[in-house]
């Protein structure tokens, strides 16, 4: 199929000082990575991250079985993905090529040797180019009878051998309005600037997709893409043609010219069709932009993990996390690797008995264990206790003890047991390579251990996220809340969740995000189940204080914090609180324009989310949706079809 298209977004723009002049002013925009168009659905929604200008900034959600969402934080944006129901952790690699890459060289200089020229003379950076730079050439016709064209004086390398490649140009009429595009094996693209229509004619096995696209200023970009049928790289052929009714193939046919026919050229591009089609230039060499490396998921959390359209990623200094069921976190985002926050305490006891022959213990001992990861510090709470043996003069024999561990990096069993009174204070014993069974004699102990639980992990099920206070905070949807220890420098900190560590509320929790402004942890409910905040900076000091007893929210995506701003889709409308007030009119048009897509079920995978972007100042809003429901697109307003489309031919495009 055709690039997947967003749905519905909207930006609302915040960048307004007046406080009883709510922003309504509503924004458009196309410059999203995987669009080419949008609509406003009413099934079967999808959204993917949006670029703008080549940089990346924010989420988003929902795409039949796919999910995506960006990092807020770090410096390499990092995003987890979802794609036909298996998750991905990657990072932008900045070393490695990537997605978004130009096989050509020189391709904003049509007068540089990288470029034949027959019959035709390049006026170097003599025109405004469509991104705004003096960087576009003239392309003139030589008087006289000639074929008229320029073309790579090499193949563009790096093309995927015998496989679909995409090429394309910007291309303006000046004084002369006939042109085409065609590749090396006669097919060809035609085009008339003053009539606005194209054609194709096809010596070879033809276009697999063609574009003729609109930019600005009278710019048009033209693409091609074909398969290859021999292993050569092959290339584009850019033409002027004497007249738009021949259909000759390849550069057409000779015609003459008096010499001051003119078009003006820029931006040649050569990529594979897996790569991504944004133009980016390229000079001396071929360019390779960032692409998406896969971050190692652990077999801790890889199972664990769940498509959803609620992901939250919280991060605290190099910690990241990723709250998509099974919480999960990677400690060191350039290197690092995916695996579970925190991990399960062994589940049975060990069993203990007297050695046969003399030893060096003396009294009534309790045993237990826990797990352990040399490398990063990590352990687990303690398993159940061994029952209470008895001895004199004998060493405790241990067996029964488990030879694996379902947490990531654990090779080691610590164990423990307490001082001969039988109290159950545990000190630590040994530390061994995990193995089924250990002979104890060590009469001298050392440190006590935690409290029983004190390394508990996070609970699962968990897609609420977020970090206050230096704890990572997060809830399964139910009343509670959760929080871990305080990071104080040590990342294991932050995967212990003492079991006490939880606060309640009379209702289930839908959305949690930090206020910098109001100084603590902003607690969603549904509708009319209200706001409430958490202030505090350790267990001593947190305090719950409500906030808006009548607000609230049923789709946590839909909440930003930016500023003196608390944005969320409330009961069936924006809510904007600014400085503490409830604005009464936040933005009409987006309520008129999202609310009937927001209460729609979609086989209750429907959600709303929102996004604040620095650069232009504003919330951008959308509604995504999840249903295997087989009925198609509608526009909103008038009810017609709306399903997606492949761009050249029309035709339906289904997902893929």
């Amino acid at each position: 199929m055709d690039k997947l298209r967003i749905p519905g977004l909207t930006g609302v723009d915040l960048s307004t000082s007046d406080a009883d002049t709510p922003p309504n002013k509503l924004l458009h925009s196309e410059n999203y990575i995987l669009s080419q168009k949008y609509g406003n659905p009413r099934k079967r929604g999808g959204s993917i991250e949006y670029a703008i200008d080549g940089n990346i900034y924010g989420i988003a959600g929902y795409a039949k079985s796919n999910v995506s969402f960006l990092s807020p934080v770090s410096v390499i944006p990092v995003r987890y993905r979802v794609a036909s129901s298996t998750p991905y952790f990657e990072q932008l690699d900045w070393e490695q090529e990537g997605d978004l890459r130009n096989y050509y060289t020189y391709s904003e200089q049509l007068s540089n040797a990288a470029w034949n020229k027959q019959a035709v003379t390049d006026i170097a950076s003599s025109v405004t180019a469509p991104d705004g730079t003096v960087t576009a050439d003239t392309m003139r016709a030589n008087a006289g009878t000639s074929l008229h064209y320029f073309y790579p004086t090499a193949a563009p390398a790096g093309l995927t051998s015998g496989g679909r490649e995409r090429h394309s140009i910007y291309l303006k009429k000046d004084t002369h309005p006939y042109v085409s595009v065609s590749n090396a094996y006669g097919d060809a693209l035609i085009y008339d600037f003053d009539a606005g229509t194209s054609k194709t004619a096809y010596a070879a096995g033809g276009f697999t997709y063609y574009a003729v696209e609109g930019v600005e200023d009278g710019w048009y970009r033209f693409t091609i893409e074909f398969t290859k049928t021999d292993s050569s790289t092959r290339q584009i052929y850019v033409s002027m043609r004497g007249s738009y009714s021949s259909s000759a193939t390849s550069v057409g046919s000779s015609w003459t010219a008096a010499g001051t026919e003119q078009v003006f050229v820029w931006g040649m591009q050569a990529n594979n069709v897996a790569d991504l089609d944004t133009y980016v230039q390229a000079v001396a060499s071929a360019v390779y932009t960032p692409a998406w490396a896969p971050i190692t998921i652990n077999a801790d959390v890889s199972s664990l993990l769940q498509s959803s359209g609620i992901v939250r990623m919280p991060q605290i200094d190099s910690v990241m996390t990723v709250f998509a069921g099974t919480p999960a976190m990677i400690s060191d985002i350039d290197t690092g690797e995916l695996s579970r926050l925190g991990g399960d305490a062994p589940t049975s006891a060990p069993t203990i008995a007297a050695s046969a022959g003399a030893g060096a213990l003396t009294g009534d001992f309790y045993c237990a264990y826990t797990f352990y990861d040399p490398t990063s510090g990590w352990e687990s709470s303690l398993s159940p206790f061994s029952t209470l043996l008895t001895i004199t003069a004998k060493n405790i024999e241990w067996s029964g003890l488990p030879t694996s561990s379902t947490k990531a990096g654990v090779t080691k069993l610590r164990l423990y047991r307490t001082e001969s009174s039988g109290e159950q204070v545990f000190y630590r014993a040994y530390e061994i390579n995990i193995a089924a069974t250990y002979t104890d004699n060590n009469t001298l102990l050392g440190s006590i251990s935690d409290d029983i639980g004190a390394h508990d992990p996070p609970p699962t099920g968990a897609y609420l996220g977020e970090e206050y206070a230096n704890r990572f905070w997060t809830s399964d949807g139910s009343t509670a809340l959760r929080f871990s220890e305080a990071y104080d420098g040590v990342a294991n900190n932050l995967q212990y969740w003492p079991p006490e560590n939880i606060i309640y509320f009379n209702h289930k929790i839908t959305g949690i995000r930090k206020s910098e402004r109001l100084g603590g942890l902003l607690v969603f409910k549904p509708p009319g189940y209200g706001i409430d905040l958490i202030r505090g900076s350790s267990e001593d000091t947190f305090e719950l204080v409500p906030l808006y007893a009548e607000l609230g929210t049923n789709y946590d995506s839909s909440i930003t914090v930016v500023g003196d701003d608390i944005v969320f889709w409330g009961d069936g409308r924006p809510i904007l609180i600014r400085n503490g007030n409830v604005m009464p009119y936040y933005s009409k048009p987006l309520e008129d324009k999202l609310n009937q897509l927001a209460l729609n079920d979609y086989n209750a995978g429907s959600f709303v989310w929102s996004f604040y972007h620095n650069q232009y100042q504003q919330i951008f809003w959308g509604v995504s949706a999840l249903s295997d429901e087989g009925s198609a697109w509608e526009e909103l307003g008038s009810g017609l079809f709306a399903g997606w489309e492949v761009k050249v031919t029309g035709a339906p495009a289904g997902w893929s």
